[in-house]
C-alpha cells in the first residue's frame, strides 16, 4: 500500500497547484463562483492527502479512513464540474481516477484478507 499512498501524495500536490493556477487567473474575472470551486479543490486535494497520510501511517483504521476520504475527494471533484467547470480534463481525471482506483485497490486487498 506503500506506493498507492505516495501515489495518492502526488496527486494531491498536483490538484493544489492546480486549484492555486486557477485561483490566481479566477481573480481576474468577476464573480465569487471561481473562488467557491477553487475553495472546493482545494478541499478535494486535502482529503486526498489525508487518504494517502493514512494508508502511510499504516493505523487500526487507515482503510476506513482512507476510503471514505477518497470518496469525498472524488464526489468534492464532480461538484466542482457543477459550480464552476474550471478543472482541465487531466485535473478532473486526476481528482476522479486516483481516489476511484485507491478505493478499488483497498477494497481488492481487504476482500483478499478476509478469504485467506
Amino acid at each position: 500500500m506503500k506506493p498507492m499512498a505516495i501515489v495518492t501524495i502526488l496527486a494531491a500536490a498536483v490538484q493544489v497547484v492546480n486549484a492555486l493556477t486557477e485561483a490566481r487567473a479566477g481573480t481576474a474575472a468577476p464573480g465569487g463562483y471561481s473562488l467557491v470551486g477553487v475553495t472546493i479543490g482545494l478541499v478535494a486535494a486535502v482529503l486526498l492527502a489525508v487518504s494517502g497520510a493514512a494508508l502511510l501511517r499504516r493505523g487500526q483504521d487507515a482503510a476506513t479512513i482512507s476510503v471514505v476520504s477518497a470518496t469525498a475527494s472524488a464526489a468534492l471533484v464532480i461538484a466542482i464540474l457543477f459550480v464552476q467547470p474550471w478543472m482541465s480534463i487531466f485535473g478532473i481525471l486526476l481528482g476522479i481516477a486516483v481516489p476511484t482506483l485507491l478505493v478499488v485497490v483497498l477494497l481488492v486487498q481487504r476482500g483478499s484478507q478476509r478469504t485467506a
